[in-house]
């Protein structure tokens, strides 16, 4: 496969298909991945007193500008205004927060929001947040939330709530890159059902954006009959490229996102 001008989000959403894809086979065949073992010898350290460190944790970050509450029955500590589509609006299934024994902090996704493009910029943050791939915790089922998360090893509230704000910031810094479309968002379309499209030339190369009755959208890259994995990721790049400047709550969903550039793309096209 051509990887170049492929950009990073693209990369990492590539590896993690391949990583997924390993899973399932070794599954299969009734391998199992040494992985697990390491993870598990990471869980280890005296326990957090949840109460008494989660309300120390809340009151340092609201000191710094974040505002977090804990859950009543998990005591799991939630940013009350997560960035998109993490929020409510954007709809449900995706959450960043800490694990019930406050020891680990991260992303959870429910089945139809695990995509590989999710988790892969889910593990680009946590590395950037200065833990390594092998730091990276993962549990969970397919069949229901997947958590990527790391062990922040500290019963500081003051370290945990900064290291919480970092976080935040950096799913600020790509939250429009994030998808809330489900895992099988790609499938193929009827022709029929085409109702805009548009050609657009980018630095990354050259594509076609369709968007379907029901206000699906499918991006195809020329020469390929697969649509692109993370339609979000090209959209920004059109808008960035042809200063289209769409208004931050279309990319609240992919679908209005792509309806906003084609509209933009043919209002542009028709006067000239």
């Amino acid at each position: 496969e051509d990887l170049e001008n492929q950009t990073m989000t693209q990369l990492c959403a590539k590896e993690q298909e391949q990583i997924r894809i390993s899973k399932e086979e070794a599954q299969k065949n009734g391998f199992y991945s040494i992985n697990y073992t390491g993870a598990n010898r990471r869980d280890v350290g005296p326990a957090i007193d949840v109460m008494k460190v989660g309300k120390e944790v809340i009151s340092a970050a609201k000191d710094i500008g974040l505002l977090l509450y804990m859950t009543k029955k998990t005591h799991r500590i939630k940013p009350i205004t997560p960035p998109p589509p993490f929020d409510k609006a954007s709809g449900n299934g995706m959450h960043i927060e800490t694990s019930p024994g406050l020891r680990k902090i991260g992303f959870s996704f429910l089945k139809h929001r695990g995509s590989d493009n999710n988790i892969g910029l889910a593990k680009i943050i946590l590395n950037e947040l200065e833990f390594d791939e092998d730091s990276i915790y993962e549990s969970g089922s397919t069949s229901d939330y997947q958590y990527y998360m790391v062990f922040h090893k500290s019963q500081d509230p003051k370290h945990i709530a900064d290291l919480y704000k970092r976080l935040i910031d950096k799913v600020w810094e790509r939250s429009k890159l994030f998808s809330n479309e489900p895992m099988d968002h790609n499938g193929p379309l009827p022709e029929e059902d085409i109702v805009q499209q548009c050609d657009v030339q980018i630095s990354s190369g050259n594509f076609l954006i369709i968007r379907y009755k029901g206000g699906n959208i499918r991006i195809y890259k020329d020469g390929s009959k697969d649509a692109e994995n993370n339609s979000k990721e090209v959209l920004r790049a059109v808008d960035n490229e042809y200063g289209l400047e769409i208004e931050d709550k279309a990319w609240a969903q992919t679908q209005k996102a792509g309806r906003s550039v084609l509209n933009k793309l043919n209002e542009r096209n028709q006067g000239e």
